[in-house]
């Protein structure tokens, strides 16, 4: 999560949707029944949305572009959910 290669796509006229990640979120491995294996981090664990998610998210609304939250798992899309609204 780089809002930095965020902020440098949005610079392009044909830039319509940000993926958040899918085949390497943590909520896809835990789903996997393997969180040994990490992966990216939306939340804390305390449900709290990450701080450059959230910039991010603040981002696409600014632009109007999409956003799919990936391969994430309920533990995570929830607080994004919640989050987007």
């Amino acid at each position: 999560m780089n809002p930095e290669a965020i902020r440098i796509g949005l610079q392009y006229q044909n830039f319509k949707m940000i993926w958040f990640p899918t085949f390497t979120s943590l909520g896809f491995w835990r789903g996997a029944r393997k969180p040994e294996r990490g992966g990216v981090r939306l939340v804390r664990e305390s449900g709290e949305v990450l701080p450059e998610v959230v910039q991010i998210m603040e981002m696409a609304a600014a632009k109007k572009v999409g956003i799919g939250f990936g391969h994430t798992d309920f533990q995570e899309l929830l607080p994004l959910a919640k989050k987007a609204s």
